[in-house]
C-alpha cells in the first residue's frame, strides 16, 4: 500500500517538474484542435493585414500528454511582409490575442520583437517582427489520437 502512494507521489513531483498540468485539455478531437488554433492564426493574419504567405503543415506531430498518453498536434507557419511598424504590429497582435483568451509575454531575440502567446486550451503561438518581415506560427494543443 505505501508503495502506490509513494508512486503517485513520485509520478506527482514529476508531471509538477516537466510543467505539465493534470487538466483534461479542451476535450475536443485532434480535427477541432487544428481548426480552432488555425482560426486563430487566420484571424491573426487578417488582424495584421499585409499579404502573407500560408506554408501551414498539414501533417500531425506526435507528443505525449500528461501520464503518457500518445497524441498529436498541428503546426502553422505563416510569412508575413514587413510591416510599416513592428511596434504597432506587436501591440495589434497583443490586443487580438488578449480578446481570445491568448495571454502573450515579448521577448527580444536580437533585432527581431518575439511575442508568444497561450491560450486555456494549450495552443502555442509564436509572432515575431522587424523591419524586414513578419512570421506567425505556432502548434495546436496535444491530443490524445483518435
Amino acid at each position: 500500500m505505501k508503495s502506490r502512494y509513494l508512486l503517485a507521489a513520485v509520478a506527482a513531483a514529476v508531471l509538477s517538474l516537466t510543467g505539465c498540468v493534470m487538466a483534461p485539455g479542451s476535450g475536443v478531437t485532434p480535427d477541432e484542435a487544428r481548426e480552432r488554433f488555425i482560426g486563430i492564426l487566420d484571424s491573426t493574419q487578417e488582424a495584421l493585414g499585409g499579404s502573407w504567405e500560408n506554408v501551414d503543415d498539414p501533417t500531425a506531430r506526435n507528443c505525449t500528454i500528461p501520464l503518457w498518453v500518445d497524441g498529436v498536434r498541428y503546426p502553422g507557419l505563416r510569412l508575413g511582409e514587413a510591416p510599416e511598424s513592428p511596434m504597432h504590429a506587436l501591440r495589434t497582435v497583443e490586443d487580438h490575442w488578449d480578446a481570445l483568451e491568448v495571454s502573450s509575454e515579448r521577448t527580444k531575440v536580437g533585432e527581431v520583437t518575439e511575442l508568444r502567446g497561450t491560450n486555456p486550451s494549450g495552443d502555442l503561438f509564436i509572432f515575431r517582427a522587424n523591419q524586414a518581415a513578419m512570421t506567425l506560427q505556432g502548434e495546436s494543443e496535444c491530443r490524445p489520437k483518435a
